[in-house]
């Protein structure tokens, strides 16, 4: 899990999501309006949307708002989940961020696969190679 995450509000531009990913190392920015979640924007969203030269600086990018390409449904777990069942909701919903919620809908952290991976690498389970 990564923690603190980095947000973006509603109205912002898809500029600035896209520095913000490229600052931060991250794909995935949950979507803010009035202090509530209300979506993602993933690199994925931005793609078409922006254009990027060989060294990674951005030359052109529609002006578009983060809320008319983020995805408005955003598939949300406790702190206490297992990792198991954070893989398996992952793979049912087909997608590779969920975000990590407070009993009061604060967010919490985010949990990519990228994160998965990781820690299968440096803890893979017995079962696996048996």
């Amino acid at each position: 899990m990564s923690s603190p995450v980095e947000t973006i509000d509603i109205d912002d531009s898809l500029e600035t999501a896209w520095q913000l990913m490229q600052k931060h190392s991250i794909k995935h920015l949950p979507v803010i309006d009035n202090g509530e979640l209300v979506g993602i924007c993933s690199q994925t969203n931005l793609l078409g949307r922006v254009i990027v030269s060989n060294s990674g600086e951005l030359e052109g990018v529609k002006p578009e708002k983060v809320g008319q390409v983020m995805q408005s449904e955003v598939v949300t777990t406790s702190l206490d989940t297992d990792i198991r069942h954070v893989a398996q909701v992952l793979t049912e919903y087909q997608i590779d961020a969920l975000l990590i919620m407070s009993e009061y809908h604060k967010i919490l952290g985010i949990v990519t696969e990228s994160d998965l991976i990781s820690r299968l690498a440096k803890e893979p389970p017995v079962e696996l190679y048996v």
